[in-house]
């Protein structure tokens, strides 16, 4: 057993020592008393204000040729105070047995019974010293039957008093006791080196068993059949994040007790109020997923407030107070053979010089921030209330960033925006933080009232708000708007959960792109080419039905009734195709049973085009007798050609189409594509925020994708029906000699007048023009006549003709022309074969108030052009010509119309220049 043991400096703190005075007589004590004082207070500013263990440097390793082990340069702290290390690297190549002969170290014994048995030690002799004794290295396995690679080196300082007692009976030449320090290097074997590694975890350090708390992912699969299913998710998993809480929260009391003990009572409220909303989140509102998800969002933002806090503690590492009895006199320094993981004592700095008096602070009002979100935390039934508000978008950071940083989510009450930052920017005005409250607590004219107003370039995360809980329409539309009006860098998508295809909102959205369009094209084209063969088929029966009995014109009863009879099943046929068409493209993709009736929406369009094919037949095959064989009209065309060939295919494919996009909104098939789906309470720039509801309409969640994704386009607005042009000429009923009495058509009376007006031979060239231009203008609307002017002013200029007199011409035969039609409208309602009851009467009437109208705009038109042409530019003869033709034209009108037509057309030409025109016009 060693003599003396090693003297811990710290076991004793000295806290008084003598104050000199001039000519006093000193003694031992009052002189050590200093030394003490001093040698306490070294060795306590080392341990509490920089730290204790290894600072830098201090590796040993084996060379290769195992004859010497190598100890480089470094310095460390025992938990005594004492400063080990050197300033060059040693090398050692002998060792021997540090046996008890040597100060005592108590880490170095352990108990046997009654008594106290040294571990095995050996120390290490450098190399070149003059030391006697020693074995090489290269003897060590041999000399211990222990692999020198295995050991682990220590680093111990033999810190003792040394009493060389020189008193004898009569002399006594004592100098005093001598401290000795020395650092010796030993080599231990692991299952020693465990034992006074141990030592060094401080397990008694309340801080090293803090550790950061990791939030529960809900990761969503296609499995979920349901909302409920995917509420499911995030309640197990509020559960699990929540209890992960409470356990981190138990172990921060404990250590913030080292620097903050009043503190504790605040932890207390904490965690009484966080089970109490677990209990309401949990309990009241269990079926609501919408509530889920926002609960989750809280408790990831209390884990991150609170992981924030423990790295503020220095995450563990931080001492206030180490004890001595931790490695007092040694340092672990760890195995020789370096490539292995090591058993070594790290370095554990104080609160002073790991964090700082600031950094202390902070994490106080870190504490109080924590204590504050909780105590701010919206209760469920506000949280659904708030939605009344409508969705906002807020600019922030994303969750790279401190929680500071952020904007402040929807689910806090406002008032936390007065502890959301202070830790960080005290100067900053809590209502210039960003926040979905924002636009209520606010300045004027700033950033947080309406931040999407203000430059966002900065911003890699956009919070998303006030969705959640309410119809989809409404809140996508919401959403899509800000994103068209503000400029957003993000898009929006919607996607069904626990419904079918039929259940889906947005199914009136362009699914299928240009093939949209070229449907729209083909029903147009289809459209108009069966309004001709209607129109060909009626105006070849109402003719017939005025010429029979006449001269050649003949045709027996029971073929008049049949051509009847096939004409209804066409018009009535194409009646039903063309209310099929009126319908919006969406209804008629998705509806399983079309308007029209027929068993199955893909062969409608086949048996109407059959039907319609099989009557123009009959039709054209009864009046063969009183038809010219080889002219080809458009019911010749619908014999033998299929109007709705093309229009069928189109759909089929666009049904396909549809259908397939449309089932990647459900939720299911989503998910299958875009593996990366999850919940963040906003989306990223450039993403995709997904809205997922459910069959009732109703926004349950919302997730987002790290990149844009298809979003539907608005679909093509339905076109409205053009009116397509009447064919060129009207049913021929008339044989090779046709009968002195037939009744001039209508296009075939208005081609004649015509060829009246363009008879002279220095005007054959500009009338021929001129008549394919008039033929084509009958009944054609307003925007395309302004088009025909152009072109027809065109030529006037290109045959060298006067182009005022010409253009006078040209708007005339507009009037008598449209005059001539009502002309024939009315005929038609005296005509004693169409009978008082007959419905068709109706669509007479309809159209001649069509006709007046545009009687009476093309006739204000041409008075108001007469009316801007020079003096001087038009004769008597032709005015008088004019004003005869305006006098006929105001006559056909109603009289309940004439009255305030003639005043309007005075009106318009008061302002004319051409005086001799206002005079006859107004004064006429």
């Amino acid at each position: 057993m060693a003599n003396t043991e090693i003297h811990l400096g710290l076991n004793t703190i000295t806290t008084n020592y003598t104050q000199f005075e001039n000519d006093q007589v000193l003694t031992a004590d009052q002189l050590n008393s200093v030394a003490r004082y001093a040698d306490s207070q070294i060795r306590l500013n080392r341990t509490r204000l920089v730290g204790v263990g290894i600072v830098c440097g201090l590796d040993v390793s084996l060379s290769t040729n195992g004859q010497e082990v190598h100890l480089t340069r470094g310095v460390g702290i025992t938990t005594d105070g004492d400063l080990l290390g050197f300033a060059q690297d040693k090398l050692f190549d002998r060792f021997r047995v540090y046996d008890e002969t040597r100060p005592k170290y108590a880490p170095f014994y352990t108990n046997n019974g009654e008594t106290e048995v040294l571990k095995p030690v050996y120390e290490l002799m450098e190399k070149g010293a003059a030391v006697d004794g020693g074995s090489p290295l290269t003897q060590f396995q041999t000399d211990t039957s222990k692999p020198l690679l295995s050991m682990v080196g220590v680093l111990l300082m033999e810190g003792y008093i040394n009493d060389p007692d020189l008193c004898s009976g009569t002399d006594c030449d004592n100098q005093g006791q001598q401290v000795i320090q020395t650092q010796t290097l030993v080599l231990v074997d692991v299952d020693t080196a465990s034992t006074l590694f141990s030592t060094t975890l401080m397990t008694k350090n309340s801080w090293s068993r803090l550790t950061p708390i990791q939030v529960h992912r809900v990761v969503v699969t296609n499995a979920l059949k349901s909302s409920f299913d995917l509420q499911k998710l995030y309640t197990n998993a509020c559960g699990k994040v929540h209890a992960a809480i409470m356990k981190a929260f138990n172990g921060l009391r404990a250590a913030i007790n080292d620097v903050f003990p009043v503190m504790d009572a605040n932890l207390q409220i904490m965690e009484t109020r966080l089970a109490a909303v677990a209990n309401l989140y949990g309990e009241d509102y269990r079926g609501t997923l919408a509530i889920a998800q926002y609960y989750y969002d809280f408790l990831n933002d209390v884990a991150t407030a609170y992981n924030e806090l423990w790295r503020q503690l220095c995450g563990g590492s931080g001492i206030c107070i180490p004890e001595v009895s931790w490695f007092p006199k040694h340092l672990v320094l760890g195995r020789l053979n370096s490539g292995e993981p090591t058993i070594r004592t790290g370095f554990f700095p104080s609160i002073q010089s790991s964090c700082g008096c600031c950094d202390l602070g902070q994490a106080r009002l870190l504490l109080v921030r924590l204590h504050e979100m909780i105590g701010t935390f919206t209760s469920p039934t506000a949280l659904l209330d708030r939605r009344r508000r409508g969705v906002r978008i807020t600019p922030s950071y994303d969750e790279d960033r401190p929680l500071a940083e952020r904007a402040i989510p929807y689910y806090y009450e406002s008032e936390i925006r007065h502890y959301w930052r202070f830790m960080q920017q005290p100067h900053e005005n809590a209502d210039h933080i960003y926040s979905y409250h924002g636009r209520e607590y606010g300045p004027e004219e700033t950033a947080a009232k309406d931040p999407l107003d203000f430059r966002i370039a900065q911003y890699p995360f956009f919070r998303i708000e006030g969705h959640l809980g309410r119809d989809v329409k409404d809140a996508f539309d919401e959403i899509h708007t800000l994103i068209r009006t503000k400029k957003l860098p993000f898009a929006v998508r919607a996607i069904l959960i626990g419904g079918t295809v039929g259940d889906l909102y947005a199914k009136d959205r362009n699914h299928a792109g240009d093939l949209a369009r070229m449907y729209n094209i083909e029903q147009q084209k289809t459209l108009h080419e069966l309004r001709d063969v209607r129109a060909y088929c009626l105006d070849l029966k109402d003719s017939i039905r005025k010429e029979v009995g006449t001269t050649d014109v003949e045709l027996s009863p029971v073929g008049l009734n049949m051509i009847d009879t096939q004409v209804e099943i066409i018009t009535n046929r194409i009646d039903e195709v063309e209310l099929e068409l009126a319908k919006p493209l969406s209804d008629r993709l998705l509806s399983p049973k079309p308007a029209v009736r027929y068993e199955d929406h893909p062969t409608a369009y086949q048996r109407a085009d059959k039907d319609i094919r099989i009557a123009v037949a009959t039709v054209m095959t009864v009046a063969a007798p009183v038809m010219i064989a080889h002219y080809s009209s458009p019911a010749d065309t619908q014999i033998t050609q299929s109007r709705l060939t093309g229009l069928q295919l189109i759909e089929q494919e666009l049904r396909d189409s549809t259908k397939h996009t449309l089932s990647r909104e459900l939720y299911s098939e989503f998910v299958n594509e875009h593996a990366g789906l999850e919940h963040s309470g906003g989306v990223v720039r450039g993403g995709t925020f997904v809205l997922v509801y459910d069959a009732k309409q109703t926004v349950v969640a919302d997730f987002m994708l790290p990149y844009l994704c298809c979003e539907p386009e608005a679909a093509p607005a339905s076109q409205p029906i053009r009116e397509p042009n009447e064919p060129e000429t009207g049913p021929p009923i008339w044989r090779s000699q046709p009968p002195k009495r037939f009744q001039k058509s209508r296009r075939q009376y208005i081609r004649e007048t015509l060829d009246n007006d363009y008879k002279k031979p220095q005007d054959e060239k500009f009338g021929e023009l001129a008549k394919k231009v008039d033929a084509g203008i009958l009944n054609i609307s307003q925007a395309t006549l302004k088009i025909v002017e152009q072109n027809t002013m065109s030529a006037m200029t290109a045959s060298k003709r006067p182009v005022v007199s010409d253009e006078s011409v040209f708007r005339a035969n507009l009037v008598r022309e449209t005059a001539q039609i009502i002309e024939l409208q009315l005929k038609k309602l005296d005509d004693p074969l169409l009978p008082s009851t007959d419905p068709r009467r109706a669509e007479i009437k309809e159209q001649l108030g069509k006709d007046f109208s545009s009687l009476e705009q093309r006739t204000v038109e041409f008075a108001k052009r007469l009316s801007e042409q020079p003096d001087g530019s038009i004769t008597q003869a032709e005015m008088d010509d004019h004003i005869r033709l305006l006098k006929e034209s105001i006559k056909i009108l109603p009289s309940e119309r004439r009255e305030l037509f003639t005043t309007n057309m005075k009106n318009t030409v008061r302002s004319g220049r051409n005086t001799m025109v206002k005079n006859s016009i107004v004064n006429g």
